[in-house]
C-alpha cells in the first residue's frame, strides 16, 4: 500500500518505522503501530521500537503496489455490489 516510508535500526538496536498514511484522518494508525511493535519488539538484537506516522498529505494510489492495488480494487468491487453504496464507487473513482 506505500504506507512503509523508512526504517532505521541503530547499532544500539533502536528501531524507528516511518509510516505513511491514507489522509490526515487515518483511523488505522494505532493498530499499524502497535502490530510494528509486536512484531519487531522480539527480533533479536531489538532494544526498543518506535513507530512514527506522517500527516498523511503525499501518499496516493500510485504507490501501491501492482498486486496490493488489484486486492484492493476486488475488495472495493465486492464492497459496493454488497452495499450499492455510490460513496464507494466514488472513492475508487467508478462512478456509480
Amino acid at each position: 500500500m506505500g504506507l512503509l516510508r523508512d526504517v532505521t535500526v541503530t547499532d544500539e538496536g533502536d528501531v524507528l518505522v516511518e509510516l505513511r498514511v491514507t489522509s490526515p484522518s487515518c483511523l488505522m494508525i494505532a493498530h499499524m503501530a502497535n502490530e510494528a511493535t509486536r512484531l519487531i519488539s522480539p527480533l533479536p538484537g531489538v532494544r526498543t521500537v518506535r513507530v512514527q506516522a506522517d500527516a498523511g498529505l503525499d501518499w496516493d494510489e500510485t504507490l501501491i503496489q501492482p498486486d496490493a492495488a488489484e486486492r484492493r480494487r476486488d475488495a472495493l468491487a465486492r464492497l459496493i455490489s454488497s452495499t450499492g453504496s455510490n460513496a464507494v464507487a466514488v472513492h475508487i473513482g467508478r462512478q456509480p
